[in-house]
Order: C-alpha cells, then structure tokens, then sequence
C-alpha cells in the first residue's frame, strides 16, 4: 500500500535546501580547473566573431606565431560585432542556433573574457533549473515533496554538473525543456489564450537555444494527443497553433538549418569506423545513464581497460539502471495517465529517434550522452517520484531513505571528486591534453608544429606558456624548411599519417612521446 503526500513533510524542504546549498556552491567551484576542450575553444571562436575560415587564411601557413596571437580569436574585439557571431553559426555551424553565443559574448564583453567567466554563465544559467524542476515536478505530480526532491536530485547530479561548467549551451537547453514542458502542463489546465502564448514563447526560446529542442516539442505533441484520445479538441488546436508559431518565429535560422544540411552531417557525433551495433548501443546508454546519479570514472570504459575496473563498477550500474527502469514502470503503474504520459513521450522520443539513426545511418549520436538530456530529466522526475513516495511498510520505507540517502551521498562524493579534476569524460580527446603542453613547456624554446582542426589547436594553445612559438599548417601540407637549430625542440602535436609520410619522404624522422589517444598525440623531431 502507497499513499502520496500532496505536502510537502519538513524534511524533505530542509533536505531539498541543504543540497541545493551544496549543488550551487559546486557549480561555482574550480571553474577553470579543467581543460578547455575543442568545443569549448569553438564557442570562443564563435563569440570573437571570426569564422574558422578567416582563422586558416590569416594564421595557417603564416610563418611562426606566439600563443598570445590566437587570442583574439577567443574572445570579443573591436573589429567584429554580434553580427560576426550570427554569420559565423551560420556559414560553419547551422545545427547552433544563435542564442546562447549572443547571450555569453554579452555577458564577456561586460565582464571580462577568461575561461573561468565563460563557464560562469552556463553556471548561472543552471541555477534557473532548480526552480524550472520543481514547478513541474508540482505541475504533474500534485506533489511539493516530488518537487523538492528533484530538485535535490539534479543539485548533485554529476551529469548536470560538468555541463553546468561547459562553456555550451547545454544548461540552457536543459532550463528550456522543464520550462516548456511546465508550461504545456499549465496551458492545458488552464485553457486559457496567454498560457498557450507563455508555452509558445518558451518553445521558441527552446529552439533559438538548441535544435534538438525540435523532438521536446514532438513529445509534446505526442501526449497531447494521445491525452487528447486523437481528437481534435481545443487544447489540440492550441497546441498545434502554438507550434507552428514557435516554428514561424524560429523560420529565420531554419533557411540557415536547411541551406547547410552538409555542414550538420559533419557536425553532429558520429561513430569513427565500425559503425554502431546493437551490442555497443546498448552498453554504451547503460554506461551514460548511469552518470545521472554516480560518477567516479574520469573518462569512459575503453576496450583496453582491465576487465577488474568494469567489474568494480558494474554493481553500481546495474543498480542505478534497474532503479531507473523500476521508477518508470512505478510511475505508470500507479499514476493517471496524464501523468505517466508526459515522463514516457519527454523520455522516449529523443531516445528512440537518435537510437533508430544511429542503427539506420551507423553513427553514434546516442552515445553523446548530452543529447539525451530530455531522457535523462524524465528519469530523474520519475526517480523523484519514487523516491518521495509513502508506503504505509515499514521496510519499503526504510528501503526508499536507504535509496535516497545513497543516490545522494553518491552525487555529492562524485561532484567532490569531479570539481578539481583537470579532465573528465566530457571533454572527451583532450584526456592527454593538459600531459601534452607539460611536455612542451618543459622546453626552453620550443616549436610546435600542428594543424587542421582549429578545435584542438585552441585547447592546446590555453595550456601554453609565452615562451612557445607555433607553426600552423593545413592539414597535410609539410612546413617547406624546419630549422630545428633555432629551436630547443620542434614538437609535432597530432600530426596525420599522411603528413608524417610526407616528412619522412624529405628525410625528417619523428618520435612519438605520447601515443595517439581520440585524435591527440605528440611527437618529437630528431634533429
């Protein structure tokens, strides 16, 4: 027997404070600790207003520079204006709508650039989720207690956390979906002309943030109608009248999303050689899920990995996802169904649509755990839910204060550990980056040569001491001369295969010091 409190009891309000306290002050904490990743680097690419393009023509293959001469392609400056930041999504990256670049060189244009600041403001941005989790946890569930623990939830959550501290424009997207997911759910109890209005200004605030924003407003459309039983009823037609208003006003950057189709295929995550199967799909959504509530490892399980590591946290795995999956199948079984609904359509629609295109088209977008963000808050409502529920057993109580004490001592420890670390799985190639520009800087004079992704070039680049020159090349093209008597050491960072042929063919022989790891490695020229 169950019995779900409508109030919420005190000490789910002074549990809900007390590690709301915690998760704020950790969003704030080491905000430069950690390496500033390439896509991080893009964003500053963006903000500065210059296109990657304008980057090659006026750096690639111009002689020797100094780290201090990219600057000016990571930040706001003089001689570009909101304008470049808009041109620049648009020619290079049209999958980004403009809102959050815009927003963030405003705020470093009024703040100060630094690596620190840029990652303030996803932090900020975050905090709006709190607020967002809880109204809707009430919206649905009639229930303060549902909502305060959600709010404990995501304070800790590891997984919002690191993206917390990304310079992208993940928070946002986040505080978009439980914004206009609680709008949907007040529009519809309402009826009335300007809740439909609010929802459809969020929808379009949602798409202006980031694209995928596109399958939340299909979930929507999806449990209206299933809630509507297909008919077409007045909140149905206010339903379909607020999208397409939000997709009017959002036609603008749609020309840009149709006209550079080429450009999203290779900007979107894709799996680099054997394809997806559905063996690795499933191991790798087990894996990422598991990150909502509990992250220790800094970085993915890799093949290579001895089999003692996977073993040492695969009871915490199973664990976390059988909780996930039983929450669910709780919530349906002992909720109405405009409840359960809304958790199954918001969870279930960017799931399924990026696992069907992964196995149709052999990428790897679901394993890009932060596409999965509306999956990922479902399941934490549902937990929530769970969690918060009063079962008249002794045992099943004491059983869910277990749970619950443990799901939240784990985020809390996790998010400890996760704070000053120099590196984490989300910021994916560069784990031997920060080793990389140690190596480097180590040389009283050296040169690196490097080129083709600007991405990588930048993180490298923040890592650098003054006493570095550079050499920028085009992908492939070897440097006509290397005077390496000039030169303490000429490092070679991720040089292709087919430009370290091309140097041996001209009789230069490199050393590798640090093997290839996603994209990155380093080598040495033997003079």
């Amino acid at each position: 027997m169950i019995k779900q409190e409508s109030n919420s009891p005190n000490w789910f309000r002074f549990l809900g404070i007390a590690i709301l306290v915690i998760g704020i002050c950790f969003r704030f904490a080491h905000l430069d600790s950690k390496v500033y990743w390439h896509d991080e680097a893009y964003t500053s690419l963006r903000i500065s207003g210059y296109t990657s393009a304008e980057l090659r023509n006026e750096r690639y293959e111009r002689g020797v520079i100094r780290p201090e001469d990219l600057q000016k392609y990571q930040g706001p400056n003089d001689e570009k204006s909101l304008m470049g930041t808009i041109n620049g999504l648009a020619k290079e990256e049209p999958q980004l709508p403009p809102l959050y670049f815009l927003m963030v060189r405003l705020w470093v244009q009024y703040f100060g650039y630094s690596v620190a600041m840029m990652r303030s403001f996803s932090a900020i941005i975050s905090l709006l989720a709190f607020p967002c989790i809880y109204f809707l946890a009430v919206e649905l569930f009639k229930s303060s207690s549902v909502g305060w623990l959600a709010v404990s939830l995501i304070a800790v959550s590891p997984f919002h956390l690191l993206y917390a501290q990304e310079a992208r424009p993940y928070s946002l997207w986040t505080v978009t979906i439980l914004l206009s997911s609680w709008t949907l759910l007040r529009a519809i109890r309402t009826k009335t002309k300007l809740s439909w209005v609010i929802y459809a200004g969020t929808l379009t605030v949602g798409l202006y943030g980031y694209l995928f924003s596109i399958l939340v407003a299909i979930a929507h459309g999806i449990y209206v109608f299933l809630t509507e039983g297909f008919r077409w009823s007045k909140t149905a037609i206010a339903y379909v009248m607020s999208f397409l208003a939000a997709i009017v006003a959002f036609s603008p950057w749609l020309l840009f999303v149709i006209s550079g189709l080429r450009q999203i295929e290779g900007g979107v995550s894709k799996s680099t050689g054997e394809g997806m199967s559905v063996l690795k799909l499933t191991k790798n959504l087990v894996e990422n899920s598991s990150k909502i509530f509990i992250d220790f490892m800094p970085r993915l399980l890799q093949p290579d990995d001895s089999p003692y590591v996977f073993l040492l946290f695969l009871p915490i795995i199973l664990s976390l996802v059988g909780l996930f999956a039983y929450s669910v199948y709780f919530v349906v079984s002992r909720t109405e169904q405009r409840v359960w609904l809304l958790i199954v359509t918001l969870g279930a629609v960017p799931l399924l649509t990026l696992i069907l295109t992964d196995l149709i088209l052999q990428e790897a977008q679901s394993s890009a755990s932060r596409y999965l963000i509306p999956s990922y808050l479902a399941v934490e409502l549902s937990v929530a839910y769970l969690l918060a529920t009063n079962f008249t057993s002794i045992w099943q109580q004491r059983l869910l204060r277990l749970v619950t004490i443990g799901v939240i001592l784990g985020g809390v420890l996790s998010c400890a550990i996760i704070s000053p670390a120099k590196f984490w799985w989300n910021k994916h190639g560069e784990y031997y980056t920060p080793q990389i520009a140690r190596r480097i800087n180590q040389s009283s004079q050296p040169l690196v040569v490097t080129g083709g992704n600007p991405g990588r070039v930048f993180a490298l680049n923040y890592l650098l001491d003054n006493q570095v020159s550079i050499l920028l090349l085009n992908k492939g093209n070897p440097p006509n001369h290397i005077d390496a008597n000039q030169f303490s050491d000429v490092f070679f960072f991720t040089p292709s295969q087919e430009l370290r042929l091309k140097l041996a063919k001209r009789g230069y022989k490199l050393k590798p010091l640090i093997n290839e790891w996603e994209g990155r490695s380093l080598w040495r020229l033997d003079k």
